[in-house]
């Protein structure tokens, strides 16, 4: 199962989809979660009510996602070499932000609700020093709420968070969903509160449809019209109610899906980037 990032609203329209697709998180052998979806994903794998996101997300709601940082992720996804593109963010993302990193790592341990990781729970994340992809697991040696909160550090917005010394961004900017990442599976389900990307590699549907090239079986669900400010709180409640219709629209669908054949093949998340991200290298951190 794949739950991508879309900051708050994105939190909101997974929330929404959820609602309508009862215990299919529980039930994935394999979660990867981008950001908003890393969050949503920790979340209901610690058995945690998501209704109890709302009060967190509010206290974020708001933070003004100004033209600047429009602009400057806009422009990382135009450069020719990604990876240079995910350094000069990381260089951007020095920049102040409205929470200091160690509020910001507390804050998202709190929403999450637990510290425990969930072995199916793949966490993407970018390493701003190198400008390549980070995915940690349960093997990592990091805690849940940091790995979460280096997931969702959108640059310009929120802060790097720190791990082993490095700061680590927002796994959106490789990807919005990172679907490829369920290589291997028999069944995913794709949930993308965001699809757009300069590169058509790195969106759901492409992605989406590689996996079907290679075996899978693949319902994706994406919203239909995101919004540019993922961090208004104005949109919460439309976005929730978005996704309440898209998982409506599918319940059935996914219910036959999950009652099919085992959801994964045996294997773990790659110890190499996919064919597309060879240009940016990958940075596996799990242990290994």
């Amino acid at each position: 199962m794949v739950l991508g990032g879309g900051g708050l609203t994105g939190v909101a329209w997974l929330h929404g989809v959820l609602d309508e697709l009862p215990g299919v998180v529980g039930t994935a052998d394999r979660v990867v979660g981008t950001s908003a979806g890393a969050l949503m994903a920790a979340r209901l794998l610690g058995g945690r009510d998501p209704n109890g996101l709302r009060a967190h997300v509010a206290e974020l709601a708001g933070v003004r996602l100004g033209a600047g940082v429009v602009a400057r992720l806009v422009a990382a996804q135009l450069w020719p070499s990604r990876r240079h593109a995910l350094k000069w963010l990381g260089r951007a993302a020095e920049r102040p932000t409205p929470l200091a990193s160690e509020d910001f790592v507390t804050l998202v341990t709190r929403a999450i609700g637990t510290m425990v990781w969930p072995e199916p729970l793949v966490v993407s994340a970018v390493d701003a020093v190198a400008g390549r992809p980070a995915y940690f697991t349960a093997r990592s040696g990091v805690e849940l709420g940091r790995a979460v909160a280096a997931s969702c550090a959108m640059p310009g917005v929120m802060p790097p968070v720190t791990i082993d010394g490095r700061p680590f961004l927002d796994g959106g900017l490789r990807s919005p969903a990172n679907a490829d990442l369920a290589a291997g599976c028999r069944r995913v389900l794709v949930l993308a509160p965001q699809g757009r990307s300069v590169r058509s590699v790195r969106r759901p549907s492409y992605q989406a449809a590689r996996l079907r090239a290679e075996g899978a079986e693949v319902i994706l669900v994406a919203a239909e019209h995101p919004g540019v400010n993922v961090m208004s709180a104005a949109a919460l409640a439309g976005a929730r109610e978005s996704g309440r219709h898209a998982g409506r629209s599918v319940a059935a669908a996914v219910r036959e899906l999950w009652t099919a054949t085992p959801d994964s093949v045996p294997g773990s998340v790659p110890d190499a980037g996919p064919a597309h991200d060879r240009d940016a290298g990958s940075a596996i951190v799990d242990g290994r």
